[in-house]
């Protein structure tokens, strides 16, 4: 059976490295991109199952990042996190699933990362 391949784009280098740790510990590959430009570099040599982003991060817009993403990898979905429930309503009103922060396993594998 196939691994899943996650790209992680997170620009706290200690999170993403936790967030990294944890997807490999559900069995999952991962790739991880400091900013949502090398995120689409990373996409446009690697087909990802689900592209898991921090909601608030500086440069490119979330909007514009999943657009890009989606014409470079068509029909993978967008988990965005974020540690403000305030901004869940808003996430899933732009077409996003959403994920709380602080991720840990369960929460990774309930939100169907693995």
């Amino acid at each position: 059976m196939a691994t899943k391949l996650v790209l992680v784009v997170e620009d706290n280098r200690d999170i993403r490295d936790v967030i990294a740790l944890l997807i490999s510990n559900l069995g999952c590959a991962c790739i991880v991109a400091a900013t949502r430009d090398e995120g689409l570099e990373r996409l446009k040599t690697q087909y990802v199952d689900l592209i898991l982003t921090d909601y608030i991060m500086p440069g490119m817009g979330l909007v514009d990042f999943s657009r890009e993403a989606a014409r470079l990898c068509p029909n993978t979905p967008v988990l965005v996190y974020s540690a403000f429930d305030s901004l869940a309503i808003d996430i899933e009103a732009l077409g996003f699933r959403f994920i709380r922060k602080p991720l840990d396993e369960r929460a990774l594998k309930a939100a169907g990362v693995c």
